[in-house]
């Protein structure tokens, strides 16, 4: 306080009858008061006259008797309380609660102060446990519980979010070890908007295998269309056996999740569950995930009911499963993946089951090493699909077509597959199976499939499928062929070395292009099949096997064949069998009459 009166004399100008200046300064000469000038001014001793001119200039903010600030005032009003445990406000008209310093401090609690240590060597279970009861107590609306260092969780901890203002927890970098255990579950009341927060931590399994569920949020007991807003970001996980388990979640957030990294095991980064309980049906609904990375393991199961799902930026690597799997039977729509990386040995995304999915601008990778023989990059089935400008690389061994997609109202476009098996698909659209299929038209344009075997489409709607600009090879990249525009009222087979059209009323009209011919010739100009004309334009060879016939009219009942056992040319009709043949010395057999200028 001496220091406080110093700084007050220099501004009131006490007088030197009062005291006098400590010897040998100089303020001309000197700029810093020396030590032992410092030591004279602890000395000096103000008068009443000075303490009371002081007073008045600090209004009363300063104690005339013992020189202790008081609490300040702003415009002549209520002092703001300066004691802790004073009230920060007084209660207004409007019923506000008046709330002291210590009220706001005990707003954010610490794991620490319930009896933590977060060493990395103490059992800190039952502090944790303390912490999330107080932290979820009616006394403590929308509380942050925060943790500190290494905190070892030995079981799991749970707490039950009723207040609709929610929980807040942060890390700050701390990491959470288990060993093989559950570690957070939550459960959410019937409440509307009662938000969960988790952010800045790391969990860590230390057991040797991939164990124990990291995060669990059930709020099954909401259903559709509650307001749960749970926000999960900037976590890291190692080797958990689940990491995130959303159950019934509604507005759910999940970004940068920089590492989730497990080791060779069944491990899931994230489960969807929208379960059935008795004869309700609970969604998972409107959800985002943004920012994703994960080595081995699952990215992302779905389970349950799903409704409205936004899902980019991310990177899966190594995956030891499928890395989007969407389990048998379950009730999936509207999901839009984009701008990813999914790299699995069993296949990319398989949503056989869901409708109205968009995947676009994704990439999808596998290698030697871990692809299994069926590998698949996109299956989708059901109705209303958009798969376009992905890249799919590296499948020469699978069986199995890399885009696999059923029903109708479906957009295939702009896809670029890369190095594929020669033996199956490349794309295979089912039409059958979906829903609403009648009326519906689907699209299969601008896809490239370098060293893939083509395009099958079947089932019952392909007269509504059209298609244009597909380019893709069989034996090389130095010749290529360009398939479109198809539109037919037949089923499509389109294997790389042959171009088929089998109606589906009648024999139809069969084409076989054999390899050679289309790599020397390329004679293929237009392929036109529109109903009972079919017309086909060719500046190369037909080539005809030995027995089969040159139809002159659609139902081929007068057509030109080769007997190959006598070395004849013949022309027969279904009424009257052969009725002229020619053999290799110009010999000729008619059956009728032979006219030369209407003479016999």
């Amino acid at each position: 306080m001496k220091k406080i009166f110093i700084a007050f004399t220099a501004i009131i100008g006490i007088t030197a009858h009062t005291y006098a200046a400590p010897s040998g300064m100089d303020w001309r000469n000197e700029r810093r008061p020396t030590d032992t000038m410092l030591q004279q001014f602890d000395t000096l001793k103000a008068n009443q006259r000075d303490l009371d001119t002081m007073s008045r200039i600090l209004r009363g903010k300063v104690n005339a008797t013992n020189g202790i600030l008081k609490s300040p005032t702003i415009n002549n009003g209520t002092s703001i309380g300066t004691d802790i445990k004073a009230a920060l406000a007084a209660v207004g008209p409007a019923g506000a609660i008046s709330r002291t310093l210590s009220d706001f401090f005990s707003d954010v609690l610490d794991v620490r102060d319930f009896g933590a240590f977060c060493d990395g060597i103490h059992n800190d279970t039952v502090a944790v446990q303390f912490a999330l009861n107080a932290a979820t107590s009616p006394l403590r609306l929308g509380s942050t519980l925060r943790f500190h260092g290494r905190c070892i969780v030995n079981s799991a901890v749970s707490a039950t979010i009723s207040s609709s203002a929610g929980l807040r927890i942060e890390g700050e970098g701390a990491e959470i070890i288990s060993h093989g255990n559950d570690v957070f579950k939550f459960s959410k009341a019937v409440a509307s908007g009662n938000a969960l927060f988790i952010r800045d931590l790391r969990f860590t399994n230390a057991k040797s295998t991939p164990s124990g569920t990291m995060i669990t949020i059930d709020g099954s007991q909401n259903g559709v269309g509650s307001s749960q807003n749970d926000h999960l970001e900037s976590l890291d996980f190692y080797n958990p056996g689940i990491g995130i388990l959303l159950v019934g979640a509604a507005n759910y957030y999940i970004a940068n999740i920089n590492d989730m990294v497990t080791t060779p095991g069944a491990s899931y980064g994230l489960i969807l569950n929208g379960p059935k309980i008795g004869t309700s049906q609970y969604f998972t609904t409107n959800g985002t995930i943004d920012g994703w990375f994960q080595a081995a393991g699952r990215f992302l199961t779905i389970s349950g009911g799903i409704q409205g799902l936004n899902i980019t930026n991310v990177r899966q690597l190594v995956g030891n499963d499928w890395a989007i799997y969407e389990q048998s039977g379950v009730a999936v729509e509207v999901i839009n993946i984009t701008n990813s990386y999914f790299e699995a040995n069993n296949g990319g995304i398989s949503l056989p089951d869901a409708f109205s999915i968009n995947i676009t601008g994704n990439t999808f990778d596998t290698s030697a090493t871990i692809r299994s023989p069926t590998w698949q990059a996109i299956v989708t089935g059901k109705n209303n699909e958009v798969i376009s400008n992905n890249q799919i690389f590296d499948a020469r061994e699978t069986t199995s077509p890399l885009i696999s997609v059923q029903g109708m109202g479906n957009t295939i476009t702009g896809n670029t597959l890369f190095g594929l098996s020669k033996t199956s698909a490349c794309i295979a659209l089912n039409t059958d199976g979906g829903l609403d299929a009648n009326g519906a038209y689907s699209v299969i344009s601008n896809n490239a499939c370098w060293q893939a075997a083509g395009i099958n489409i079947t089932g019952a709607h392909t007269s509504n499928v059209t298609g244009s600009g597909n380019v893709f090879t069989k034996d090389g990249l130095e010749q290529t062929a360009t398939f479109g525009p198809i539109k037919t009222s037949a089923n499509i087979d389109l294997d790389g070395s042959s171009l088929t059209f089998f109606d589906t009323v009648s024999k139809g009209i069969s084409l076989h292009y054999d390899d050679a011919v289309f790599n020397k010739a390329g004679a293929l100009v237009t392929v036109s099949v529109n109903g009972k004309s079919g017309s086909l334009f060719l500046d190369g060879h037909i080539g005809v096997s030995g027995g089969s016939h040159v139809c002159l009219n659609y139902e081929c009942s007068r057509y030109i064949y080769e007997d190959v056992g006598s070395s004849k040319i013949k022309v027969a009709n279904t009424t009257n069998g052969d009725v002229f043949s020619i053999d290799d010395k110009g010999n000729i057999i008619a059956k009728g009459t032979v006219t030369q200028n209407g003479v016999p």
